[in-house]
């Protein structure tokens, strides 16, 4: 993992990493938004991953639209209504 300083000063964290055999890039975040002891723990997820034989940049935007779908569920009155705590 590094620390990317683009021309513009922007400041992203980026883990580098091998899937099948080419060289592919993630980003973490912008330095501003994602602390350093969050960082440190992001590649080692992605490594998890990995190792998992899952692509970290799918199974990032897997867990995005599982994260995404559960708040919908969460937030909607019709699923809320039909409880049987009413």
């Amino acid at each position: 993992m590094y620390l990317n300083i683009k021309f513009n000063g922007t400041k992203q964290w980026v883990f580098r990493f091998y899937w099948e055999g080419t060289q592919k890039r993630i980003s973490f975040g912008v330095y501003s938004d994602v602390v350093l002891k969050k960082a440190r723990s992001l590649p080692q997820q992605a490594q998890n991953l990995i190792a998992s034989s899952i692509d970290p940049r799918t199974g990032r935007k897997n867990i995005k639209i599982c994260q995404q779908s559960v708040a919908k569920r969460w937030s909607d009155p019709r699923i809320i209504s039909t409880s049987r705590f009413n």
